[in-house]
């Protein structure tokens, strides 16, 4: 699954921070506004915490978005002396495309074949929203977020998402991949830094590169492989090619294949994660039939049997849909003004 869309570049960078302070908002505020700090973002934002985290002393919460390199030591100086923990750090890389309509085309790959390692993405009717973009009628670039989807993977307090919007930082429509680190213990793990002047010596590009190599990979259903297991073909079966009339029809290949594009077509399946999907639910169904002591069908004998090494074999790994994407000169420094 493929596109000829060629990118403009790659920016990898801090989509934003969070901090809980053991300050009350009062001070925190009059500390901003006297050291003009909102110039060393592109937002900032200052409320209560939670009840939880109250409790635990923190009495105020800074939020900053596209902090600017200058902001760390300047902010660190400030807040010398008071206690405060990195909360949340989302680092982004924005994958630059000449128009919104590229980039859809690019996430709608993304969103058919991406998967985290370990665990299931979630997926949409890719088709249906460009579809329902193409219909519309605005001035490009009149919103930052054009596009209605997002893509999730992961977990509440480490989760990788995309979505497609007007960057940030270039302001050019981009396919945006962040991954969000949610709470002071996890983001000392999986970032390494727990105070601002760590923050400033982060390399972001290399540690959003080693997060994408671990737990990102792409794939798409192997039909062939998959259509062995629905007509309840051995992989090896030396016969696997020969159609029931006894004319031979792609040597091993064309009637696994046929009969594994009928079965997603008649299930509404258009991606890898939507096969997953379908024989986990329909493993967990036939489970708790079994529970109640009702007998199984051969089709639900085979699907409760089925292993996880034979259920991977129904997939096969594909390129990077962002892979040819070349980074651009932005990336030398973290933040860009």
């Amino acid at each position: 699954m493929t596109d000829n869309v060629s990118s403009l570049g790659t920016i990898y960078y801090i989509d934003r921070l969070t901090l809980n302070i053991r300050e009350n908002l009062r001070t925190i505020r009059s500390i901003i506004n006297a050291n003009h700090l909102e110039n060393y973002g592109r937002g900032f934002t200052l409320r209560k915490p939670n009840e939880a985290t109250r409790l635990l002393g923190y009495k105020s919460q800074l939020n900053v978005e596209v902090p600017k390199d200058e902001l760390y030591p300047a902010l660190s100086n400030i807040l010398k002396g008071i206690e405060y923990s990195i909360f949340s750090v989302e680092i982004a890389r924005d994958t630059l495309y000449q128009t919104e309509f590229d980039t859809i085309r690019k996430s709608n790959i993304i969103n058919k074949t991406l998967r985290k390692k370990w665990s299931i993405a979630w997926v949409y009717d890719a088709f249906k929203d460009l579809q329902r973009y193409l219909s519309r009628r605005r001035p490009p670039h009149s919103e930052e977020l054009y596009h209605s989807k997002t893509s999730y993977a992961g977990g509440k307090k480490f989760k990788y998402k995309v979505y497609d919007r007007i960057s940030k930082i270039a302001n050019q429509p981009c396919v945006h991949c962040e991954w969000t680190i949610v709470g002071s213990p996890t983001v000392k793990k999986k970032v390494d830094v727990k105070t601002l002047r760590g923050l400033a010596n982060l390399d972001v590009k290399e540690k959003f590169s080693k997060f994408y190599q671990k737990f990102i990979s792409y794939e798409e259903i192997d039909n062939e492989k998959h259509g062995r297991f629905i007509q309840n073909m051995s992989p090896r079966s030396r016969h696997a090619g020969v159609m029931r009339n006894g004319i031979r029809a792609g040597a091993k290949k064309m009637i696994p294949r046929g009969a594994s594009n009928q079965f997603v077509r008649a299930e509404s399946i258009d991606s890898s994660a939507k096969l997953r999907n379908y024989y986990a639910l329909q493993k967990k169904n036939i489970k708790e039939k079994l529970n109640r002591g009702e007998p199984l069908s051969i089709r639900e004998k085979k699907i409760l049997k089925l292993s996880y090494r034979r259920f991977n074999t129904f997939f096969k790994p594909i390129e990077d849909p962002l892979s040819n994407a070349p980074v651009t000169t932005l990336t030398i420094t973290t933040h860009v003004q």
